[in-house]
């Protein structure tokens, strides 16, 4: 008799989790996920960032080039360049060309108004809009 009661004892133990435990490990989960979501999103951003920043320095190289050959940018096709890089993240690359300069933005278009970055022939950096500070560091 014994036997049969130490089984049903077993039986009993082994019935799953509870519902506070549940909710206890929820809990938990949610508070981490919430701790952890805007680092990520950090990480994110930066790495979108340097993507775009190593296009641009791609897509000047290949300006610099055609200006070798053709001693002008103005026939440059950087269409055709763009499809090496495309859309990156959230940036669109946009090329201005003159005869002898040109000029590359990574126009992002986001909730708080178009913002993004812009090399010029000669090196020079700057953000857009120029109130956002150093957007290169």
């Amino acid at each position: 008799m014994t036997l049969g009661f130490e089984i049903a004892a077993i039986r009993v133990q082994n019935r799953g989790f509870t519902l506070v435990e549940l909710l206890v490990v929820l809990a938990i989960v949610g508070v981490l996920t919430v701790a952890a979501y805007p680092s990520y999103r950090r990480h994110v951003l930066r790495t979108e960032l340097v993507k775009i920043k190593g296009a641009m320095f791609g897509l000047a190289g290949d300006l610099e080039e055609f200006y070798l050959r053709e001693h002008s940018y103005r026939d440059a096709p950087w269409q055709n360049w763009l499809s090496r890089y495309g859309r990156i993240g959230r940036y669109d690359l946009r090329v201005e060309l003159r005869s002898h300069d040109y000029r590359i933005l990574a126009v992002s278009d986001g909730l708080e108004g178009s913002s993004g970055l812009v090399l010029e022939q000669d090196g020079r950096r700057s953000c857009l809009p120029a109130s956002v500070g150093n957007c290169w560091d």
